[in-house]
Formats: C-alpha cells, structure tokens, sequence
C-alpha cells in the first residue's frame, strides 16, 4: 500500500481481500458461544487514519465487508436460526484489519426468578468491610485537614499495612451474601465471568424473606450459553452452601432487558409479620389502638440507621392492612401482620425511631417498642399476565414449595 486515499471503488476491492479472513476468524471465535443474533464491526484500516468516521471512501470499505461477511455467516448459520441484528444484538465479532484479529463482545444475560432468604445473617449483596473499605488491610489514619479518595475509588493500603483486624484480611463485612450464592450457581451454569443481582427492593439483612421470594434479575457478564437448566440451577443451589439458606421460589428463566427494567423500576406493597417489644404490659385493648394505623398515612424521616446513605427527607407511606394479635405466653410482646407502600421503613413504624416515624406504635401504646424480628411475606408483584421479557408461560406458574 502506498498511503493514499483510495476511491470507493477501490477501498471495496480492499475490503473484499479481507472477507475471507474475517469470516474464519468469526467462525473460530464464535465456536464456543450459544446466540442468535450478532453484528459485525472493524476499526479502521491503514488508508483511513485521517478520514472522518462518515467519509464515502471509509463507508464503502465498511459496507462491503460487513454486508458480504453477514451474508456469508447467516447462511452457513441458517440451520441454528442466527441471524443479523442493528438492535441489541446478543454478540458482536469486530476486526482489526491491520492484525486480521477478531475479537467479541458478548451481551449479558438477564436472568429472572424470586428468591427466599432463610438466613437473618445474608445481605442481599456484598458488603465490603467498613474500616479497610474491601481492602482486607488496616488504612492509615486520615491527616488533619485530607480526606480519603473518594467511595468510588478504593484506596490502596501501604504493602506492609497489618491485617484489618474488623475482617480479618477478607474485607467483607459479611462472609456471603444473596447474590454470591445465587451468582455461584447461575454464572457458571451460562459459562458466564461475573453476575450481579438486582433486586425488587430489599430486604434487611436480619430479616427473613419468605412466601413467593423476592423478584430479581441476576446479571451475567460474558455468557458463553444464553439458556438455562432451570432444574439443574435449583439442586445446584439446593446442594450448595446457600442449602437452607437461599431457595429459588421461582425461576431462574432468561429475561430481557425489559424485565430488567421492571424489576429496577416496579414498586409494589409488601406484606410483613413483625414481633415487636413493647416496655409495659400490654392489654387487649391496644390491639385496637394498634390496628387504627390500617388506612393511614405515616410520615417517616429518613432512619437514623441508614442516614449516613440516603438524604434526610420525610417521607410519607401507606399503611394499606395492620392487624395485631397479644402473645399468650408474654404479656410485653406483639405480633403485627402489616401489608404497606413500598419504601415503608416497618421497624421504625414500630418503634417512632425517637419521633422520626409518626404515628408509630410506640407512639399510640405510650410505651418505648422496638422489632425484634422482621420476616417479609409477600411482594405484591402480579405475575398473572408473565413477567415481560421472561419468554412463554414459565413465570406464570405457582412458587416452588419452601422444601
């Protein structure tokens, strides 16, 4: 090649030499994936360097050699069903022409089921340890008028720092979590590298989930296979460290973007059954007492709790269903069955969180009261219709048994 520019004409003859190559090379790469849909791209060749992106010439490089190598690929791939595709194709195969390398770039996978946790110890997600920040090793202590970098910037601890004592050098808070144990048993199972969950809200880590499960989407990042054993995930799981700990009550089947989007962005009521203390005796009148909070509207200011991550903002929530039954054998100790608005904080409900929450139980018994357990029951999330993005009939069906 001499440098010049060539004219269009020419630069489709340029493009044609590297059809061949390209298409072998695709072929190769391609050989362990499972897909349907792909695109083909390429950076630019030598003559192009000082063209701009929309240049004739560069256009009818690309032109020739993307359109003749698609052709080529759907109809050695017609048996499979593979086909091109410009919106959200599941993998794209690019060439470097000055290498003649091809490499790929794969779409995650949504993957879509509810959850049970069984374990008031799991958080939803990892949780790094607070006082090394992940690290696993002691940071040195901050300077006078300095800050540390930024939360999204881990720090890099000094190569002798001693072991974070508060982790013991794993930098976790908490040994697993949901995701982790979810995560371990689908990410392999679609040939994936990482996956990370997205949940219809959460739930606190001393709190069970329990009934139908939780919906959520488990991201897969560069997955080989883009189907699922949906039985083979279950006793993976069921077989695994998450066994009484983390059920599949549905699922796991393959979703979409679009299921993505509504398991981010859906807000549906929750039911919960909560045992509360409260510091006097109780009499069967309160249960009435308790029960006039159905209907009404609580204010709730950000919790003391969870403040130092969220903004300080009052809040008001629906309390749609309560119902309050006495204990028998303990005359200090209630049991509430609430069904509430998404984004209702039921601990504080309960205990006024020092006038934070209003009304609250405390606040109408006249006596301090706190939540000593907390189990979710239901996420009123209505799979009647199926789960969009979640393909047929399989969302359709009854939660899998609590076994």
């Amino acid at each position: 090649m001499d440098g010049s520019i060539p004219t269009a004409e020419e630069a489709r003859e340029r493009a044609a030499a590297h059809v061949d190559p390209f298409r072998e090379a695709v072929l190769e790469v391609a050989a362990d994936l499972e897909f349907e849909t792909f695109l083909l791209g390429s950076t630019r060749p030598d003559f192009a360097a000082g063209l701009d992106r929309e240049d004739s010439v560069l256009a009818a490089w690309k032109r020739e050699l993307h359109m003749t190598v698609g052709l080529q690929l759907e109809e050695r791939w017609e048996s499979l069903g593979r086909t091109v595709a410009f919106d959200r194709p599941e993998v794209i195969f690019k060439l470097d022409p000055l290498s003649g390398r091809v490499t790929r770039q794969i779409a995650p996978v949504f993957v879509y089921g509810r959850y049970r946790k069984l374990d008031r110890t799991v958080p939803q997600t990892h949780w790094d340890c607070r006082p090394c920040r992940g690290t696993g090793r002691e940071l040195p202590p901050k300077r006078r008028g300095r800050r540390h970098p930024p939360r999204s910037r881990t720090p890099t601890p000094p190569p002798d720092a001693p072991i974070c004592p508060d982790c013991g050098g794993t930098g976790r808070r908490y040994p697993d979590s949901v995701e982790e144990l979810l995560a371990a048993v689908i990410v392999p199972a679609l040939d994936g590298t990482a996956g990370t969950l997205h949940g219809m809200g959460r739930e606190d880590i001393d709190a069970l989930m329990l009934g139908d499960g939780r919906p959520f989407v488990l991201e897969v990042t560069d997955p080989c296979r883009r189907s699922i054993d949906a039985d083979a995930a279950i006793a993976a799981l069921d077989a695994g460290p998450a066994a009484g700990r983390v059920q599949l009550a549905r699922g796991p089947w393959i979703g979409s973007h679009r299921t993505l989007r509504v398991v981010k962005h859906s807000s549906p009521s929750k039911s919960y059954l909560a045992r509360a203390r409260v510091e006097r005796e109780l009499r069967v009148e309160d249960v009435a007492a308790v029960e006039a909070l159905e209907g009404q509207t609580i204010e709730q200011q950000t919790p003391k709790r969870v403040v130092h991550r969220r903004a300080d903002l009052v809040r008001p929530r629906v309390l749609e269903r309560v119902r309050a039954r006495l204990d028998p054998d303990d005359a200090g100790r209630l049991e509430l069955e609430v069904r509430a608005q998404s984004g209702t904080y039921i601990k504080e409900m309960i205990s006024g969180d020092g006038g934070r929450t209003t009304p609250s139980v405390a606040e109408l018994l006249g006596a301090p009261a706190i939540c000593e357990e907390l189990d979710v029951v239901a996420i009123h999330f209505d799979e009647g219709g199926g789960v969009p993005g979640v393909d047929g009939a399989d969302a359709r069906g009854a939660a899998r048994g609590a076994g």
